[in-house]
């Protein structure tokens, strides 16, 4: 494990080593087991192009600070990192990955009051959470749908929450569970295609929920000859205030569901202009007898029944 190398500050830097003529190199950090980086006051980093590699769980936490890990950080078994009061959280390639029984593998990061991003490719056998409670959540950066870098892979579900701020995914994200995104008083931003092998559920609270740039939405995985027992999803945004200009779902892309596709507004709009395809219901609805539009935009296929309801 290491200490702070600023005591002053009670910082933490990963892979800064200074000679006796003050010349500063760069070292990557390896452990056959867990890495643990923990100061009160302080932030914790590691610096561009040093690769903090361990065996076992890689753990930073700070009461107050930045956890910012600029170089790749490769584990056999969890990444964690959490801030307890006001801080940001970023990575760039993570990956907690072992095929060995019984390891759990997952990426979490959390936040008090700070934003978390994602910058680079992220990998997890198991889950992949981030959760803020005051900020963004932001997978990848604003490249092309064709980066291959810009993936976030979860052998299991991948949850994002922000409780006052946007989630956001620039790159592709399949989960091999459900992908549960949350953005309460913000925004959810796909920028690319999204799938889950069971359930994808999106909740924004005083924000829209858009779908740009042709990106695709698709949960369930197809059982031959037998039922679909997942697949669902489910979009909701919901705008207390009917002056307001969010509280839209605008889709400009397919969305392709084994069960149902549920998309709800209350005070806003609902716009898919790309196909929908469902193996249940599709029922599109805007909520508690609000003022808003459904327009369904391309060809639409249900395999049970369809719902459509405004008020106006």
């Amino acid at each position: 494990s290491y200490t702070g190398t600023d005591k002053q500050q009670g910082n933490i830097w990963l892979g800064e080593l200074v000679d006796e003529h003050g010349v500063v190199t760069n070292t990557n950090v390896v452990q056959a087991d867990t890495i643990t980086l923990s100061t009160q006051n302080g932030s914790i980093a590691s610096f561009t192009g040093v690769q903090v590699i361990a065996g076992g769980l890689v753990q930073a936490e700070t009461d107050r600070g930045d956890i910012h890990f600029y170089g790749d950080v490769s584990t056999g078994g969890s990444v964690e990192s959490k801030v307890h009061t006001t801080g940001n959280i970023v990575y760039n390639d993570v990956s907690a990955t072992n095929s060995a029984p019984g390891t759990v593998n997952n990426i979490s990061a959390f936040t008090e009051d700070g934003s978390i991003e994602f910058a680079g490719q992220v990998e997890a056998e198991n889950t992949i959470a981030a959760v803020t409670n005051n900020g963004s959540v932001t997978f990848g950066k604003a490249t092309s749908l064709t980066d291959p870098e810009m993936t976030v892979v979860a052998g299991g579900s991948i949850v994002a929450e922000s409780k006052d701020g946007d989630v956001t995914f620039e790159g592709t994200a399949s989960a091999g569970g459900v992908i549960d995104i949350t953005a309460t008083g913000g925004s959810i931003r796909l920028n690319n295609d999204i799938t889950a092998v069971i359930d994808i559920t999106g909740a924004a609270v005083n924000g829209d929920i858009v779908g740009k740039n042709g990106a695709d939405v698709k949960s369930g995985s197809r059982i031959e000859g037998g039922p679909n027992e997942s697949g669902t999803i489910r979009f909701t945004a919901v705008q207390d205030d009917p002056e307001a200009s969010v509280g839209n779902i605008w889709i400009n892309g397919t969305i392709d569901s084994e069960l149902d596709t549920v998309l709800s507004a209350k005070n806003g709009d609902i716009t898919v202009s790309g196909d929908i395809s469902a193996g249940g219901d599709v029922n599109a609805k805007i909520l508690d007898k609000t003022d808003g539009n459904i327009i369904l935009d391309s060809n639409i296929k249900a395999g049970n029944e369809m719902f459509v309801e405004t008020t106006g």
